[in-house]
């Protein structure tokens, strides 16, 4: 019997657009004091406090540096939330600013639950008597993924002062100039400099906005890391592919010691290139080989393709849908190194993972699809298609039947009408003897189904259960 993958996804004009959104938990603190700290004392350390609404308490111990070490969260879970106990990691506080990670871990013997969180604040949060924010994030057992949402307040028990590593350093960020016009295919140059306004000079990161490959758009700085006051330059290029329009680019400065950051922006303007509008663009050949596929044309797909990929060899999304034709005519390897590419010019498309998983799947190569699969959701941790897709490869090629059915459980709790997934978690309790739970859920499968080869599938299994 033959389990339901999922659907590779292509890479139309509209979708290339879409950037998916990685979903980790966030803790946010608001001080109660605006008070400014002072630059010049020093401190033995502060004990800070927190508790939430459902009973659960972590402690902050700070040191005279303003790094801190949690006891993490720990204690009962009202309001549904079950127990936990989170660590919390990689903190600092300073003058201006709190910031950490955190994970969490439980066993109740039934199953595991794990989670994560981080945190940061900008604010005169050492010098602040009382907090109070929100927690919310992930969390995985054996009934799926859900988020998770805590309210809670913090307060000082202990220490005085603050401290000072914020206010020893400081810089700005400026560009010039603040709008340049260039034509479609054309590139500009800015410059970006980092002034030093007080304080010991610091290396300081700068990124800037990330415009979406698809929109032909490429972002680099001269140097990266600049120590003020110093200089860089920010190289923007274009294609004819760029649609003209105003694109805003903001340059953000940081410098991870003290949490420091400056902000400052460009506008940079594209216009119409007339030499562009007298021949076909490779977002123009994209579309049309999108049309030859939904036609299962293949061939001329992929020769449509080429043409995209000849005009404009930086153009993910023609790599993307020329493997999914490749895909479709069961010339995985081809498909494979396809998506590779496109991974390699757009690496945080979640459903290019997705389809090079498939991929690996049809070779058997099921370590390689798992990975693939899992790297889907970690960008995009509500796709369904991705779990269900896992659970499937960790089914067939590892026979490991309670992450399978742990997978479609969670697919099933994201996309309640996917007929696929009951299908597969029936199979997955069938390989475990669970005949009731797989009998439950092909009968739903079967409900749900659209496909006639799903619903016959399902249908043997119920007779053979049945018999």
């Amino acid at each position: 019997m033959t389990k339901q993958t999922g659907k590779c996804t292509d890479w139309g004009r509209f979708r290339s657009l879409f950037v998916p959104v990685m979903l980790t938990g966030c803790l946010v603190l608001s001080a109660c004091s605006a008070e400014k700290p002072a630059s010049t004392s020093e401190t033995a350390g502060q004990t800070w406090e927190i508790a939430d609404q459902s009973e659960q308490t972590a402690t902050l111990t700070v040191d005279s540096s303003g790094r801190f070490t949690g006891s993490g969260w720990s204690g009962g879970g009202s309001a549904g939330i079950p127990p936990y106990d989170i660590p919390i990691t990689n903190g600092k506080m300073s003058g201006t600013s709190m910031s950490f990670d955190m994970s969490a871990s439980y066993n109740n013997g039934a199953g595991s639950i794990s989670g994560s969180a981080t945190g940061k604040l900008n604010a005169s949060f050492p010098n602040a008597a009382s907090a109070s924010g929100t927690m919310s994030g992930r969390i995985s057992d054996p009934l799926g993924t859900r988020s998770f949402n805590s309210t809670w307040t913090a307060r000082r028990i202990s220490g005085e002062g603050v401290f000072t590593s914020a206010e020893d350093f400081d810089f700005d960020v400026d560009v010039n100039p603040h709008s340049v016009s260039i034509m479609q295919g054309e590139a500009a140059t800015i410059t970006v400099t980092v002034k030093l306004v007080r304080g010991e000079p610091q290396p300081v990161l700068l990124t800037t906005t990330d415009w979406s490959s698809a929109e032909g758009i490429s972002v680099r700085f001269d140097r990266t890391t600049v120590t003020p006051t110093g200089t860089t330059r920010l190289f923007v290029k274009t294609t004819c592919n760029t649609p003209a329009d105003n694109y805003l680019f903001t340059v953000r400065g940081e410098s991870g010691g003290t949490f420091r950051t400056s902000a400052d922006a460009v506008t940079v303007a594209v216009k119409e290139n007339p030499d562009c509008a007298s021949s076909e663009t490779a977002r123009q050949h994209n579309e049309r080989g999108l049309a030859y596929l939904d036609n299962g044309q293949l061939d001329n797909a992929i020769v449509e393709f080429n043409q995209a990929i000849w005009l404009d060899a930086d153009y993910a999304p023609a790599y993307n849908n020329r493997g999914l034709a490749y895909y479709r005519k069961g010339e995985y390897d081809h498909a494979i190194a396809d998506y590779a590419e496109a991974i390699e010019l757009d690496p945080n498309r979640a459903f290019v993972y997705n389809n090079r998983g498939l991929a690996y799947y049809r070779k058997g190569e099921y370590d390689h699809a798992i990975a693939d699969y899992s790297r889907a959701i970690e960008l995009d941790p509500d796709y369904a298609q991705a779990y269900n897709n896992r659970g499937l490869a960790y089914q067939e090629g590892k026979d490991e039947y309670d992450r399978a059915i742990t997978d479609a459980t969670t697919t099933i709790a994201l996309d309640p009408g996917l007929a696929s997934a009951y299908n597969n978690r029936g199979f997955a309790h069938y390989s475990k003897g669970d005949y009731d739970q797989a009998i439950a859920d092909f009968e739903r499968a079967i409900e749900l189904s659209d496909d006639a080869s799903l619903t016959q599938e399902a249908e043997q299994a119920l007779e053979e259960l049945r018999s």
